[in-house]
């Protein structure tokens, strides 16, 4: 459902969604709910906005059915689940704010940040395998944009700036609430800035030139705790990188 509301300059909105399904095999149910919110404020020069996303999701994994030459539980019980224990949970949230600015007729300025982070949950417990992850970005990305002629041609300008910072954790356990053996660890800075210029040659034609310069920063790395229940392998080398690219 959905539901919109303005009073004077300010808008508000909202859309949401619920989705429930038993599938059609055994510890296969899904439950998926999603809410969308965005408060928007009108100005004579811009606009100032916020949004929220929250989702959550939650799917039984009922692993594979068996086949041989001699027999098949694709024929003899293809609803039936090989793990029936087995799922995964996800949920996710987001943020972002920002706003806008007409600087003059055909320039108009455009800021915007925000946080997301996504945590999902999976448990195969026919293997003893629990994974708990999580990722957060941030984001930083003010831009600039120009419309009007250039030597005479009409044309389109957009030129900014990228910012992002990813954070990511991953644990891998052996048994349920128990102490993980591999604590995986990362996280990646990407700065980039770039332009575009688009002109109008004639009616049917245009002409776009532009650049994007990018640079990355990574660094990962992995704690391993051989003692930990249901411990294997060994401990991974940490990486550190830094890239550039155009």
């Amino acid at each position: 459902g959905s539901v919109r509301q303005s009073v004077g300059p300010l808008d508000l909105s909202a859309f949401g969604t619920f989705l429930k399904s038993d599938g059609f095999r055994e510890n296969n149910k899904l439950v998926e709910r999603n809410l969308f919110t965005e408060a928007r404020h009108r100005g004579e020069s811009g606009d100032v906005f916020a949004n929220v996303h929250l989702s959550s999701q939650g799917l039984g994994l009922p692993g594979s059915r068996h086949v041989t030459l001699n027999s098949s539980e694709l024929v003899t019980n293809p609803e039936g689940a090989q793990t029936p224990f087995n799922k995964s949970l996800q949920d996710d949230d987001a943020l972002t704010v920002g706003g806008t600015h007409r600087f003059a007729r055909d320039v108009e300025g455009l800021l915007d940040g925000g946080i997301w982070r996504r945590h999902q949950e999976a448990q195969y417990v026919d293997s003893g395998s629990f994974v708990d992850t999580g990722l957060t970005t941030w984001s930083l990305t003010p831009r600039l944009k120009r419309q009007g002629p250039v030597f005479g041609l009409p044309g389109n300008l957009v030129a900014g700036t990228d910012l992002y910072y990813y954070d990511y954790s991953s644990d891998r356990a052996g048994a349920f609430n128990a102490s993980p053996f591999h604590r995986y660890r990362a996280n990646q800075t990407n700065a980039a800035a770039y332009a575009q210029q688009t002109l109008a040659l004639d009616d049917a034609t245009d002409v776009t030139a532009g650049f994007r310069y990018q640079r990355s920063w990574v660094n990962a790395h992995d704690t391993f705790d051989a003692a930990a229940p249901g411990s294997f392998g060994k401990q991974f080398a940490p990486f550190d990188d830094v890239e550039s690219n155009w």
